[in-house]
């Protein structure tokens, strides 16, 4: 994580940060493009949101793996523009460089960091591709079924483990809260359940 950060920042001090080969090119005559959401925030609400774990910490991720994806869509010779990089590592990047560049956009943000992983990219589709999410860590796992006992939810052991019965007391605890009923630890459910 330490070097994607670093190849990050480099990135955004080289040539100006809209500037490079790794900025997605697809835009009016004039090169300009409609931002939605909050991709206009300044990378100091970022920073502050993360530090909270708020549910806009969440959107501002939910926001970079879209940016991600239409980067991955759009640019030629791209599979994938960070295989094998956990969004908690692209977290923890984006928190290195907004610290340093409060200022900046998180547009401006996103468009650094396709250009610093932009050489390590996966140019094509892997002969077998995962269908499955993250696993999270026993701890991670642990955390959750605490909290979701705390609640009244589940009464299984607290093992870590992603059983039947964790897999239940989440979708009650997602329609609960009006959200997709996955049973599986996604981020919306994540940054809820952990709030409480």
């Amino acid at each position: 994580m330490r070097r994607l950060a670093i190849a990050f920042v480099a990135a955004s001090l080289a040539g100006g940060v809209l500037a490079g080969a790794g900025a997605v090119r697809a835009a009016d005559g004039a090169g300009n493009f409609a931002v939605k959401g909050v991709g206009l925030e300044r990378c100091e609400r970022f920073t502050a949101e993360r530090a909270a774990n708020s549910q806009t910490y969440w959107y501002f991720l939910s926001w970079l793996n879209g940016y991600l994806s239409a980067y991955n869509q759009y640019v030629p010779e791209t599979y994938d523009i960070t295989p094998r990089t956990s969004i908690a590592n692209l977290a923890s990047a984006f928190d290195v460089y907004c610290r340093q560049n409060p200022d900046r956009t998180f547009l401006e943000g996103a468009i650094s960091l396709t250009q610093a992983v932009a050489a390590r990219r996966m140019q094509t589709r892997p002969a077998v591709v995962a269908q499955r999410p993250a696993a999270l860590s026993r701890e991670a796992v642990r955390r959750g079924q605490q909290a979701l006992q705390d609640q009244g939810l589940y009464t299984g052991a607290i093992d870590g483990i992603m059983g039947p019965g964790t897999g239940e007391a989440l979708k009650a605890f997602q329609r609960s809260q009006n959200l997709d009923e996955t049973g599986v630890f996604d981020p919306p459910t994540l940054a809820r359940l952990l709030q409480r």
